[in-house]
């Protein structure tokens, strides 16, 4: 496999090629690629200071002090900013690879050749097959299927890929991955500090349980003695009454001397258990004010690590929003759109969930009308308010490239749309009502061809 250091995207060399990371035989020149953002674009400005900008880039390196590199913080005068092109005809001369080498695919071409080797001779074409999920070369759906999906799986050092490449090779750049890896770190970083504030409290809590358990084991003693003292002297001025009285030789006054010393016993121990109680509350809520405050101290911390992890996060997705450009999907059920739009007129299919292209927020999917004795498929869009519209230029404009997938053959069909931009429905003041629809293929054209498999068809959207 190609390393990832090979790995390139082009961006205004090649319409076919541009946002598409490429795998070179040979790495490019290093003052070829922006420093910044990763990209090989046509144009690049080189800085005085050792590093390479292009367009995009450059301008965000303006400052109120004029030019600065964002890496090494050195002035970078618009005067001293060298600007050299890369010229298409010897970039697309270099050998890359097939975008199904992962798949097995070991031709190497000129960059200018692969498009055409990917769409027309490529053999590597893989499928998820319907039964068992597993991918599978298109040329062996037959073999695997008959085997009982126990065989002609696609090559199995791939499948690790194969997770990423849905989202990784289509329209995410190596920037988007070392962006992302950053994130992570800072998050392992909060993290495992967290843990250690989290362990610091729970030597704090443990301390302070200690200490309320030995304050009343204390307190419990003291109590108790003290008591047993009180009790003792009691019993014994009542002994000694009960002697006197039952000797009937004691006058009154003694006896009643004797009476109010028992009574005065009984009064003390009563207030002095009634101060050990006052004591022993004052103490406990001393000590659970002490836990509570550790408690509302720990809360406060975990919220704020936990609200900075989250914000990292939303960062890195975004980021990643903004540059992905592709949308595979299937559409079930053919033949029940197809008789609805024979029925009632049309009929549509919407992908369900959330999709970012270029951080547009799109409800991509197809509609059914019916022609005559025919229906017609169409690709519809739908575009929704969206977490970046304040970021991303209006009215929308992209190029759409609209592709029905064979399942077995490599024959796929595509068409490019370039919007209006004066229809009301790329116009951000009207994302809740319109939405648009191109004219693309004839469904039984399609269903006679094969591209329908198991009732599904398979199309993906790209925004070039």
């Amino acid at each position: 496999m190609t390393p990832v250091n090979q790995q390139y995207t082009l961006v205004g060399f090649n319409e076919e090629l541009d946002w598409k990371p490429l795998h070179f035989v040979k790495p490019l020149p290093k003052n070829r690629l922006c420093s910044l953002c990763g990209l090989v674009r046509k144009t690049a400005a080189h800085l005085p200071c050792g590093h390479a900008a292009c367009c995009a880039c450059y301008r965000q390196c303006k400052s109120a002090d004029g030019y600065v590199c964002p890496i090494d913080g050195e002035n970078c005068p618009e005067e001293d900013a060298d600007w050299r092109d890369y010229p298409a005809e010897k970039l697309l001369t270099r050998e890359v690879t097939c975008w199904n080498q992962r798949h097995g695919c070991a031709v190497v071409m000129a960059a200018s050749e692969v498009h055409e080797h990917f769409h027309r001779d490529c053999e590597y074409h893989c499928t998820s097959c319907p039964k068992c999920s597993a991918m599978v070369l298109c040329r062996d759906v037959g073999e695997h299927l008959r085997a009982l999906c126990n065989a002609h799986a696609a090559p199995q050092a791939a499948e690790s890929e194969e997770k990423l490449s849905d989202t990784v090779e289509k329209g995410i750049s190596t920037v988007v991955r070392r962006v992302v890896q950053e994130q992570a770190g800072q998050i392992r970083t909060l993290l495992e500090r967290s843990l250690r504030d989290k362990g610091v409290l729970n030597d704090c809590l443990t301390e302070v349980c200690q200490s309320v358990n030995v304050l009343k084991e204390s307190v419990k003693q003291e109590i108790a003695s003290e008591v047993s003292k009180q009790t003792r002297e009691i019993c014994q001025s009542v002994n000694s009454l009960k002697e006197t009285v039952s000797q009937g030789i004691v006058p009154v006054g003694p006896i009643s001397e004797m009476t109010h010393t028992v009574l005065d016993g009984i009064n003390t121990l009563r207030g002095m258990l009634s101060s050990e109680m006052d004591y022993i509350k004052k103490q406990d809520a001393t000590e659970f004010s002490r836990i509570r405050a550790a408690i509302e101290f720990a809360k406060e911390g975990a919220a704020a690590s936990t609200k900075r992890m989250l914000e990292m996060q939303m960062k890195a997705l975004a980021y990643a929003e903004k540059n992905e450009a592709r949308c595979d999907f299937f559409i079930p059920g053919i033949e029940s759109l197809e008789a609805k739009a024979l029925k009632d007129g049309e009929s549509e299919y919407v992908h369900r969930g959330q999709v970012y292209l270029r951080g547009y927020n799109i409800s991509p999917g197809v509609l059914l009308k019916k022609s005559g004795e025919n229906v017609i498929l169409k690709m519809r869009l739908k575009l929704n308010e969206g977490d970046h519209d304040d970021d991303i230029p209006w009215p929308f404009e992209y190029k759409i490239r609209f592709t029905i997938l064979h399942p077995s053959k490599n024959e796929d069909k595509a068409i490019i749309h370039k919007p209006d931009r004066f229809l009301s429905a790329y116009q951000r003041a009207n994302l809740s009502v319109h939405f648009a629809w191109v004219i693309t293929f004839n469904l039984g054209d399609l269903k006679r061809d094969g591209y329908v498999c198991n009732d599904t068809l398979r199309v993906t959207w790209e925004l070039l």
